[in-house]
């Protein structure tokens, strides 16, 4: 186990020799089902992975070795993409994770956040042609019209619940997609 994790993600290989074995066999089934999925693909599901907090983390030797599974799992899901682009045969699964990953770069963990914008950075510089979709640019749009009603309402001393607008929280019908405003509140 520790040295197909080695072999497959060879910036941890120090670090698959110091995690425990329990570890190990939890890093590397990882990362053979997302590799798997992102062979399908799927990209959008290694975010399960990035934002559990009992991983420790940010900068933890488990949290690193997640965030380079993660990684590895990105570069097969671009290899696939790579293969579809010469003919122009651009499935409509990659739009959609796609989506998905816009929808987690607003997460509350920044760790999540700064990843799936370094992802989309990854693809969308690799492939712009994923932005030529009309549900990507209406979940981008839907995020722009959440922004821009947050900053008209940072200086409002309220909370409005259940918060409601052209996204359509919970859930857009246009975006096929949902974003959960949490009710906690941190100076």
């Amino acid at each position: 186990m520790r040295g197909e994790l080695a072999a497959a993600v060879p910036s941890q290989a120090s670090a698959a020799r110091s995690v425990t074995d329990a570890q190990a066999v939890f890093l590397t089934a990882i990362l053979r089902l997302e590799s798997l999925r992102a062979e399908a693909g799927a990209f959008a599901p290694v975010f399960l992975y990035l934002g559990v907090p009992a991983l420790g983390g940010g900068d933890s030797p488990l949290a690193d070795a997640v965030q380079s599974v993660g990684d590895k799992v990105l570069s097969t899901f671009s290899a696939r993409l790579s293969s579809q682009a010469p003919q122009h045969a651009m499935d409509a699964g990659a739009y959609s994770q796609v989506r998905a990953v816009l929808l987690h770069a607003t997460s509350s963990s920044a760790s999540v956040r700064a990843t799936a914008l370094r992802y989309l950075g990854n693809l969308l510089s690799s492939f712009p042609s994923l932005v030529c979709n009309l549900g990507v640019i209406t979940v981008m749009l839907e995020l722009l019209t959440v922004l821009r009603r947050a900053c008209l309402d940072e200086f409002v001393d309220e909370v409005r619940l259940p918060f409601s607008s052209l996204f359509g929280l919970p859930k857009s019908s246009q975006a096929n997609s949902s974003l959960i405003c949490s009710r906690s509140t941190r100076p």
